[in-house]
Formats: structure tokens, sequence, C-alpha cells
């Protein structure tokens, strides 16, 4: 038998990339129901799901580590608890968000041990890949959806182009800030930083292609959350290396490192020190203003807490936020509080803020230890998803999302291997 029929890689890969595929359909075909209520998205996710089991299925070889069935449970019991807070106070989630407690359960019972991990991050790494320049190609072509016609449609499409530097973005016909499959740019922007992180592992072409993919896609963005949560991963990575080089598992691409490390603050600093009309219609002084307010985030986090104080343990739920916006407490765009941790806070209460960090506390533990045995790639990894959550709402725990998979295979990556249970 092959490798996939025999090992948890296949079949985690596949559950992964479900999500992000769909989101790809959702990008293509906007609008669109197959049968009355059933949208190609859905179909993609079922699909992923079905194929994921199959391959679970076939399956015969996983770890045996009770950290990480441990670890999944608690996210396991984190979703069991939004989701039935969602379902109790509406609205209703979609039901793509069944497949992550499917995924999760299938994990618990063949979890995939570090090295199967580590190749599904691969197959995902690859595929993200492909996913971004078909969704470029796709919006430069007017096939796709684009975030600035909704940016427009908003008014917001000149704002965006004249508050951001996007050095790159016309070149490749993006009128403004992209997107992609992911549906705004601060949700794309995750999803470049990893990538970007991700190839610094990684030794030979396939390095280059993952971070130089997700510099494109980081300029793209101009997300400034994600663009520090790069920072810190990149940085996470080349400390790691200095510190660990007696007892270094890998080669480290030093030449791509300084590179994506240079790129990363050159997209940081430049709207700082262009003046205005070149690239920044707004100038130094008045970005220096948005990034010191998180672009308006820290006008609304003072109304989060105020909105979870009213009901501290199980949250106020979506429909509390939307009335909040209905009374003008919070803006129309805060329809999440731009902060998980506020974020879950507000909306599922303290118990779900105990769980997250407990989780996030875990896994901080679990990498460091992988980090001291020479393997930095778990803790860099975490890294750009703990300073992309400060800034954004990049895990709900309800649907699939990229960032919380991303924190499953850090995980995952870097528990020892306890053995493995054979049942062929």
């Amino acid at each position: 038998m092959s490798q996939a029929t025999v090992d948890p890689t296949a079949y985690v890969a596949v559950l992964a990339l479900g999500y992000a595929c769909a989101l790809l359909a959702g990008q293509i075909w906007t609008d669109v129901e197959v049968l009355p209520g059933l949208t190609p998205s859905e179909i993609v996710v079922w699909l992923s799901v079905v194929t994921g089991l199959l391959l679970w299925l076939r399956c015969r070889v996983w770890s045996r580590s009770a950290l990480v069935r441990a670890f999944l449970g608690v996210v396991l019991v984190l979703w069991v608890l939004t989701m039935t807070l969602e379902l109790v106070r509406g609205p209703v989630p979609e039901r793509a968000s069944l497949s992550l407690g499917l995924a999760l359960a299938l994990m618990i019972a063949k979890p995939p041990g570090p090295e199967a991990a580590l190749r599904a991050m691969t197959v995902l790494a690859w595929a993200i890949c492909g996913l971004a320049a078909a969704s470029i190609a796709l919006e430069a072509l007017g096939v796709a959806w684009a975030w600035s016609s909704t940016a427009d449609a908003f008014g917001l499409g000149d704002f965006e182009r004249d508050s951001y530097w996007l050095p790159i973005s016309d070149v490749l016909g993006i009128h403004g800030r992209w997107a992609g499959p992911f549906l705004h740019p601060n949700r794309a922007g995750p999803v470049a930083a990893v990538l970007l992180v991700f190839g610094l592992r990684r030794a030979g072409t396939s390095g280059w292609v993952f971070a130089l993919t997700g510099l494109v896609m980081l300029a793209l963005t101009a997300s400034r959350a994600s663009e520090i949560a790069a920072l810190a991963g990149v940085v996470t990575m080349i400390v790691a290396q200095l510190f660990l080089r007696e007892r270094r598992q890998e080669a480290f691409p030093r030449g791509l490192a300084a590179l994506v490390f240079a790129g990363v603050v050159v997209l940081l600093m430049a709207p700082v020190v262009l003046p205005p009309g070149s690239g920044t219609a707004v100038g130094p002084r008045a970005y220096l203003a948005s990034a010191a307010s998180g672009m308006g985030r820290t006008t609304i986090w003072p109304e989060y807490v105020r909105l979870g104080e009213q009901s501290p343990w199980t949250g106020i739920g979506a429909g509390g936020i939307f009335d909040a916006i209905a009374k003008g407490a919070l803006p129309a765009w805060a329809i999440h509080a731009h902060n998980t941790f506020l974020d879950v806070a507000a909306r599922h209460g303290v118990v779900a803020l105990l769980l997250l960090i407990g989780l996030l506390t875990s896994a901080l533990i679990v990498t460091v230890g992988s980090c001291r045995r020479g393997l930095p790639l778990g803790l860099a990894l975490l890294a750009v998803v703990v300073v992309n959550s400060m800034g954004h709402t990049v895990m709900s725990f309800v649907f699939p999302e990229f960032p919380l998979w991303v924190l499953l295979l850090a995980v995952m990556m870097s528990v020892p291997d306890g053995g493995t249970h054979d049942d062929g």
C-alpha cells in the first residue's frame, strides 16, 4: 500500500484543504445555487469531508500521542460550546461548520504524528499557492469576485487606495486591496504570513516558492496586523536558528530569510517614509495615526469589553453585537471585535475565553519544547497566529478556518513522536 493509504497525511490534508477550496468556489460562483439552498462552496466542503472520511477509513497507522488527543479534545469541546451557543441564540451557523467537528473527531480517533502533520502542512502550502495564483488570475480577468468591487460599493474603495501602500496591485490587475477567496484582506493576510514563514523551513525551490508567494500576497492585502505577525514569525525562525545552531536538524536558507525579513520591513515602513502621492495619498502622519489606533480598532475594543460584561459566562452572541450596531454603540464595520480574544469573550463568554487561553498556553509549551529540540517551525507558526489574533478575529472555532488549522498542525508537528499504532 502507498503511504497515503496507511498514515494520516492524506486525510488530514484533504480535510484542511476543504474549506479553502470552498472559498475559491464561492469567489468564482457568487450567488449561485446548484439546488435550492445548496451552493458550489458547500458541495466542495462536503466532497472534501467524504473524501477525507474514505482516506481515514484506509488509514492503518497513526500516532499514539495522548497529548495530541487531549489538545484536539479541548478544541472539540470549544467547538461544541460555541456551536451550541450559536444554535440556541442564532443566527444558525452554516452547515459547513459541522465539517470542523467531524474533522476533529476523526483526528482524535487517528491522530497524525509529527511527520504526517508536517507533510499535511506542506500539501496545504502548495495548495494555497495554487489557489492564490488562480484567484489573482481570475480577478484580473474579471471572472471572479474581487474585494475592490465590494469596497467600491460601500464607498471604501478610494479610501483604501489612498490609505494603503499597494506597490504591485495595479501591475497584477488588482485595483485596490486583495482578499482573494478569503472574503476580506484581513483574512487573506494571515494566510500570506503563514505561507511566508513556512517557506523558511524548506530548503530548495519549495521554500522560495512558499515564501515569495506569501510575500506577494502580503503586499496585495496590505494588512498591517499580518505584516507584524509575519515579522514575528520570521524573527522567531531566525533567532531560534542562531541560538540552536549546534543542534539544528535542517539547513536554514539564510539568503531567503534575509530577503523575506527585508521585504516585510519594507511593507511596514514604506508608507511611513514615502511622501504623500508616492503610494499613499494620506501621508506619513496620517498613516502613523491610523496605525496607532489599529485603523480604528482601539476605538471599538472598550465597547466590546462592556458588551462582554453584560453576559460574562456565555457572552451576548452575534445577535447582541448586531443590536449594539443598530443602537449606534458600534460602527457598522465592527461586526466582530478585530481581536480574537475580545471577540470570543464578548460573543461566547469567559468559559470559551479560558478554553482558548488554555489551548494557546498548551501550544506555547509544546512548541517551545520542539524549538529547544532544534525544530522552531511550530513556535514560529504559533507566533503568527497569536500576533494576528491581536489585530483581527482569525479564529471563531465554529468554522474550519485556515489559522485554526495552522494552530492544530503546529501543535501536532511539535509533539514528540510517542510511537505509532499499526492496524495493518
